[in-house]
């Protein structure tokens, strides 16, 4: 029993999850905003970046906080239409020009895309096990994954759309 804790503590997965918890501390302290949004996504122009995804046939807009891009990777809080918050974040992003096909066995130093709390009820995680991310320029990454979630990862959910990082 020990030793099969040891190897799902120590698995991949779990790597990721520490990523994930440095890019939740990073946005928390480096947000600038937590204003609600209006129905452009951006209210008073002042959160910067933008992004529209669909998530499980579900479109979402409304930006929580600034698109922000860090070492670890872009991460930002957006609504999740039910009144609460959810987190998008882009691990180890690609080169400009580069699209790089997810995952869940990725390694470290791989990209892949982890949402956290939502926006689908009952999942608090989900994460880019399928499809691929393409960086356009600089700011702008196009989605078109599979996320997975629920016990071992084996709920799949389709998730595509744009994310544009603030300048």
């Amino acid at each position: 029993m020990e030793q099969e804790f040891n190897h799902i503590f120590n698995s991949r997965i779990m790597k990721k999850f520490k990523l994930i918890f440095t890019l939740v501390v990073s946005i928390i302290l480096l947000s600038t905003s937590c204003n609600k949004s209006n129905d452009n996504g951006n209210p008073d122009g002042n959160l910067k970046g933008s992004f529209n995804v669909n998530i499980n046939g579900i479109g979402y807009d409304k930006l929580v906080t600034n698109v922000e891009e860090m070492n670890e990777g872009v991460t930002f809080f957006a609504e999740d239409g039910n009144g609460g918050t959810f987190q998008i974040a882009i691990t180890d992003v690609p080169e400009v020009g580069t699209t790089v096909t997810l995952s869940l066995d990725a390694g470290d130093g791989e990209t892949n895309v982890i949402l956290i709390d939502g926006p689908i009820d009952g999942y608090t995680r989900l994460m880019g096990g399928a499809g691929t991310v393409k960086r356009e320029d600089a700011n702008t990454y196009n989605l078109n994954i599979t996320l997975f979630g629920g016990d071992w990862f084996s709920d799949e959910f389709p998730m595509s759309g744009t994310i544009i990082v603030g300048s």
